[in-house]
């Protein structure tokens, strides 16, 4: 109880009263709150620029509840979950303060508060000084000073969250003011409006079904080993792998080294027994170009080995088998 008081307070001299009271039951407790920065934990230390005087994260263990179910996905599905669930979220907001809203000036979570500020406005005795400046005597004995030029009140807790406390609010119902003239702008609906205004748009697939059929329906170069042959053979090759005359996009751009010195060999493309330049490349055999010959990589194979095999026994290494 001696916490929540300190916690709560909104003055400094409430704040040291309860914190003597936690010194008078428990000193280590009492040292261990000293430690603690007071702004991060007392409402009599917090600065009144955030128009908040909220203590707990419930805001932060409400978001995080809503996501518990998808935390333990993959990171994209997460996302893609989260997005969908603020999309819908936005829009329920959007679609409550048109429908349901549309009629009030102000929220109704604060429009509660305010009735209730209103109520307790009945206990304060009110010495007026001049239309805008006011001394509160309160039944308990506190006293208090209002400001409504300056929106505040030595409470502090019209500071804190902008929204006239019962004191601030005896001063307003005495002159038959408007409390609209006295409460913050981020507490309309307009305003509330505005900020759900902006819209998370919907996004396509990571495929398009129409626009992925038509890039295999054109692509001239299906069938064409650009980088799948067997990774020893390219070594051995030591050349690049595409197909005759393919589009700058589909080249590669790292040329694989051979662990010996051997003579470059030419391209290598997948095309038909009988290739020529008008053919259009398949995958029914593996080729070489020579020159102005077409030599089958499977008549390559024993050549290919021979070489590689002298050259691991050069160097110490084990013949594979």
């Amino acid at each position: 109880m001696c916490f929540q008081a300190a916690a709560r307070a909104t003055t400094n001299a409430k704040f040291d009263r309860a914190m003597k009271e936690i010194g008078e039951l428990d000193v280590k407790v009492l040292e261990w709150l000293s430690d603690k920065p007071h702004f991060q934990w007392s409402r009599s230390h917090f600065k009144d620029y955030s128009k908040c005087d909220i203590l707990l994260n419930n805001l932060c263990e409400s978001f995080n509840s809503s996501i518990l179910e998808v935390k333990e996905k993959p990171i994209l599905t997460m996302l893609e979950w989260i997005r969908e669930y603020l999309t819908v979220k936005m829009q329920q907001n959007r679609d409550r303060a048109a429908k349901m809203w549309s009629d009030k000036k102000i929220c109704p979570k604060i429009k509660k508060i305010v009735d209730r500020n209103v109520d307790k406005a009945s206990d304060c005795i009110l010495i007026k000084a001049n239309n805008w400046n006011y001394d509160i005597s309160c039944y308990d004995g506190a006293r208090y000073t209002v400001d409504l030029v300056a929106h505040t009140c030595s409470c502090r807790k019209w500071e804190l969250s902008c929204i006239p406390c019962k004191n601030g609010m005896s001063a307003i119902c005495a002159q038959e003011l408007d409390l609209l003239d006295f409460l913050h702008s981020c507490y309309q609906v307009q305003t509330y409006t505005k900020v759900y205004e902006p819209r998370m748009m919907p996004m396509d697939g990571a495929y398009k079904e129409e626009d992925q059929c038509k890039v295999v329906k054109d692509n001239k170069h299906q069938g064409v080993c650009y980088n799948s042959i067997c990774p020893a053979l390219c070594i051995l090759m030591d050349a690049y792998v595409f197909a005759p005359s393919p589009p700058p996009e589909l080249q590669p751009s790292v040329k694989i080294r051979a662990p010996a010195p051997m003579a470059p060999m030419p391209h290598a493309f997948v095309s038909n027994p009988t290739p020529s330049a008008s053919m259009k490349p398949s995958a029914s055999a593996l080729f070489i170009k020579d020159g102005k010959k077409f030599v089958k990589v499977s008549d390559l194979a024993g050549v290919l080995s021979s070489s590689s095999n002298a050259t691991m026994q050069t160097k110490g290494e084990k013949k594979p088998t």
